[in-house]
């Protein structure tokens, strides 16, 4: 399998997080001081005037940043400094409308200020385009599915996500295209054992090896899908005991999200971890980044945003809520797309599988075209025939080539061959002068003396024929005893297609949308 230079992906490692470190520290210091601020306000343990200060050198260093401004709006709020918020707000919305409306939506509904927080979450809807979607609305939906929002808004959210999915939908060329992302995503998110050491004989005497090898992998499919999911619908989870600690955990996630002029490099910095991850091999890197590749882009649709939460939590920081709501919005698509895939699966299963004589067999010029096609295993009989016939054709061509040998010009001309020509000879001779005998019988005790010479030769190869023959019938019954195991193995493994819709099944939207902090169940019109 090709390589990829594994040293060279963590020098690059390192060299990308430096660069990070150099361009974007100033970003992580604001991001800390965001979440510092709302607790200082909270406990009112800091004046006004240093934060004031704070704010107002982090709008000097962290230039374009829509959180700095959005900081110094935030501060002239709670100071009653109505112009300096508006001026500071205006500059916020200037350099990112989106993120500064989500923004102030969390921190309404952080000091409870209920009107101003709808109205914010409008202004931050008429911003977003289905289309065209960024990570940020993966903050709003964790706040829907945690129960951090009113009621009002989460329904509207569930209004318009509906409406979102029924154009997603009704767009067949779209729809076609997220069903293979979704094969692609499924598929990969699997790791798939080798099986050379669970069929070792197979992996010796079989041409058919590579396409048994790879069925058997890729049917791990099932098991290791449906394990995954199961895992992702029982993680448990605990929401904060208080809706302000719920708020901020989003608001750290919304301040720490990257900014557009940082993805280059953290698309970077993941692509040397994935190398790192895949141990060097190309075919697993490539394979990953494949899946991953929307991961770090700028904007994606409604539907890549669902995927994307719902098989990579841990890389968008999903909650376990907001995960298990994104399978459930998709839940028709992820069906028929495993159903395809696992029609797929059993069209990798070879047929008809081709034995071959052993390496060993081989490299001594013994069977090299022989080849035995089975099913199932269970023509041992017949393998059996035909090893014996192979090997009975192998002998007689070894000895043809043998005496082929002997009885040439150059081999006779050699000293050791006169010699043992002039023994037999003599011997006839001295069985015909000895006993006086007619002509006839010298003759044949001349081709008996021959005969016996012959026999006494080929000795050594007949008696390496049946330990030959004794090896190659034992790797070939336990070849064959691998495609048995092989052929259930499959069957079982393949049974296990059902567990994901079984688990899926169930799932609802509604039942992923629990209030937390008011008690009250969402319920979908």
């Amino acid at each position: 399998m090709p390589q990829i230079d594994l040293q060279l992906a963590e020098i690059k490692l390192v060299r990308v997080r430096q660069e990070l470190e150099q361009k974007f520290a100033h970003y992580d210091q604001l991001r800390r001081t965001a979440t510092g601020i709302l607790q200082a306000i909270d406990l009112s343990l800091v004046r006004s005037d240093v934060i004031k200060n704070v704010t107002e050198e982090m709008m000097i260093t962290t230039p374009k940043y829509w959180l700095a401004p959005a900081l110094i709006a935030l501060t002239g709020w709670v100071s009653d400094q109505r112009e300096l918020a508006e001026r500071a707000l205006e500059e916020a919305m200037r350099r990112n409308p989106k993120k500064t409306s989500l923004f102030f939506a969390l921190v309404s509904r952080r000091y409870n200020r209920q009107e101003a927080c709808r109205q914010w979450f409008e202004q931050y809807f008429q911003e977003v385009n289905p289309m065209q979607a960024d990570r940020d609305l993966v903050m709003v939906m964790d706040g829907i599915t945690n129960g951090v929002f009113p009621l009002a808004i989460c329904q509207s959210f569930l209004d318009q996500s509906e409406q979102w999915m029924d154009e997603f939908t009704s767009k067949v060329d779209l729809l076609s295209e997220e069903r293979k992302n979704w094969r692609n995503a499924l598929f990969q998110r699997v790791k798939y054992p080798s099986m050379e050491e669970k069929f070792p004989y197979l992996v010796q005497n079989s041409n058919s090896w590579k396409e048994i090898g790879y069925s058997a992998q890729i049917v791990q499919y099932h098991e290791e899908i449906g394990g995954y999911l199961q895992g992702a619908l029982d993680q448990d989870f605990s929401p904060s005991s208080r809706v302000e600690e719920a708020v901020d955990a989003l608001l750290e996630k919304l301040v720490f999200q990257y900014e557009d002029d940082e993805l280059e490099l953290r698309r970077e910095e993941r692509s040397m971890q994935i190398v790192i991850e895949s141990n060097g091999e190309k075919d697993i890197f490539e394979e990953k980044v494949l899946a991953e590749k929307e991961l770090f882009a700028p904007v994606q649709n409604y539907l890549e945003l669902l995927r994307n939460m719902a098989m990579y939590p841990e890389t968008l920081q999903v909650s376990p809520s907001s995960q298990r709501f994104a399978l459930a919005m998709l839940k028709d698509v992820i069906v028929e797309t495993h159903n395809d895939l696992t029609l797929s699966i059993r069209n990798q299963v070879p047929m008809d599988i081709e034995l071959t004589s052993p390496k060993k067999v081989q490299e001594i010029h013994l069977m090299e075209n022989w080849a035995f096609h089975t099913q199932n295993g269970d023509n041992e009989e017949s393998c059996e025939t035909s090893v014996h016939k192979a090997l009975t054709e192998s002998y007689k061509k070894q000895m043809k080539k043998i005496w082929k040998l002997r009885l040439s010009k150059g081999y006779m001309k050699q000293k050791k061959a006169k010699l043992i020509l002039t023994a037999v000879l003599a011997g006839g001779l001295f069985v015909y002068t000895s006993i006086a005998i007619s002509p006839i019988f010298s003759v044949i005790a001349l081709l008996a003396g021959g005969f016996l010479y012959k026999w006494m030769k080929e000795k050594p190869v007949r008696d390496q024929m049946k330990e030959v023959e004794t090896f190659v019938q034992n790797e070939m019954k336990a070849t064959l005893a691998d495609v048995v195991d092989y052929r259930q193995a499959f069957k079982q493994a393949d049974q296990k297609a059902e567990k994901l819709p079984e688990l899926l099944k169930p799932l609802h939207v509604k039942e992923t949308l629990q209030r937390n902090y008011d008690k009250t169940r969402v319920v979908i019109r």
